[in-house]
């Protein structure tokens, strides 16, 4: 085999019919092939070991990388023949061949320079996922399915930022359709009968107390199925939340389907000790069963009440506080002077608009001005015949005045009373 010791140009064709050696082993040269476009060639870089290639570099046959491959803005891999594949190996990373003739077998997550990879993943679905089957086949999901080894080894969702990981669901079809999240027990591969009592899914909310730390359940949502035939189904919902007792969370609300088409029971709280507490409104369509009807006494604002029967009807303005009886459609002060005034529906308005504000035909409240007389916790209170509209201790005595009580004293004072008007009434005559 001829040598040369120094520099070689060659300025027209030649025809190396043997093999041709360029340097010694770790005393290499650099060897330059220049192509008819300015700036285009093909470089070894014997000082950095590298093959630089400026231009296109195009494979029509197998390719096998035993190095790292750096600088890559796009990479395109066309549609392989069943007896070719690619063999990488390196920072597109390791990766056994590919012999399904379908694709080459290369991921990105070791080299972060790659933006662009057509044709990698066989199956183009736009926004899918990346998965890998286990042997370094990889391709692109429209749809994914994760597996897990089992209860001990859970798929988990990390994020060490001070926001915290954070998962979005959202629909940008236009249309009214929103995001779903299921939760299925289908009790196998392949769907098989359920079970009365067993558990549809669960979601549990858990953090870690200051002890040990010790890691605990603070609130779960739950379901089962309580009858699973077929036709008659039933399930339950609850929403628990720990109690103090460092075990379980306990159920605070349940709703469970019934024997009967349209039927579901709640229940709410956990034990006698527990206090439900509406802010708004209650409607009951239907009945309302009460062991029992807890009031406090009202404060000593005007027109404060704690419960009791409200009339949201009639016309007119009225004075909180003030006791007023109904003609016709009208709230007018009553005056224990005369009967029409005095021996009728007698209510105290809550506001200034009845209909809107109510008035009060029985309960606890705070009258509008001073009870005439001394009055004492419990003394009965009657509609005074000099001031309408106002509460007297001492029953009316002037002829063919009205007595009729309305009630009793809850305070020496403040005006609080137990307004309940007695259903007869006495006419004085003097």
């Amino acid at each position: 085999m001829p040598k040369f010791l120094s520099n070689l140009d060659v300025d027209a064709s030649a025809d190396v019919a043997g093999g041709l050696v360029v340097g010694a082993n770790q005393a290499g040269h650099d060897v330059k092939f220049f192509g008819a476009t300015d700036a285009k060639y093909m470089l070894w870089d014997e000082s950095s070991d590298t093959l630089k290639v400026e231009g296109l570099f195009a494979i029509t046959g197998d390719c096998l990388l035993n190095g790292d491959v750096t600088g890559i803005d796009t990479l395109t891999v066309v549609t392989l023949a069943a007896t070719d594949y690619g063999l990488v190996s390196g920072d597109i990373p390791d990766n056994a061949a590919n012999t399904t003739g379908t694709a080459a077998t290369v991921t990105t997550a070791a080299q972060p320079n790659i933006t662009t990879m057509t044709g990698v993943f066989g199956t183009s679905n736009t926004n899918g996922v990346v998965t890998s089957n286990g042997d370094g086949t990889v391709t692109t999901e429209a749809s994914v399915t994760i597996e897990t080894a089992g209860a001990t080894t859970p798929t988990l969702l990390l994020n060490s930022s001070a926001l915290g990981p954070k998962l979005k669901v959202r629909n940008e079809n236009n249309s009214g359709v929103s995001p779903e999240f299921w939760l299925t027990n289908q009790r196998g591969s392949t769907a098989v009968d359920g079970v009365d009592g067993d558990f549809c899914g669960n979601i549990y909310f858990s953090g870690f107390d200051d002890g040990t730390p010790s890691s605990q359940v603070y609130a779960a949502i739950t379901s089962e199925m309580i009858d699973t035939a077929s036709g008659a189904e039933r399930g339950s919902l609850e929403l628990k939340v720990a109690e103090y007792d460092g075990g379980p969370p306990t159920t605070g609300l349940k709703l469970e389907g019934q024997d009967q088409d349209g039927e579901i029971d709640v229940t709410i709280g956990a034990g006698a000790a527990s206090t439900t507490t509406i802010a708004g409104d209650l409607t009951v369509t239907t009945n309302l069963t009460a062991a029992s009807r807890k009031y406090e006494l009202p404060t000593s604002t005007v027109g404060d009440f704690k419960g009791g029967d409200i009339y949201y009807y009639g016309d007119g303005s009225t004075v909180k506080g003030g006791i007023y009886y109904i003609s016709g459609t009208n709230w007018t002060l009553a005056d224990a002077d005369t009967e029409s005034s005095a021996s009728g529906l007698l209510a105290v308005a809550l506001g200034t608009d009845p209909d809107v504000d109510g008035m009060l035909l029985r309960g606890f409240v705070t009258l509008l001005t001073e009870i005439e007389g001394t009055e004492a916790i419990g003394s009965p209170i009657f509609l005074s015949a000099t001031n309408s509209g106002k509460a007297t201790i001492t029953a009316p005595s002037g002829d063919t005045d009205i007595v009729r009580v309305l009630g009793y004293s809850l305070h020496a004072t403040e005006n609080q009373v137990y307004f309940n008007p007695d259903n007869t009434f006495v006419e004085v005559t003097a």
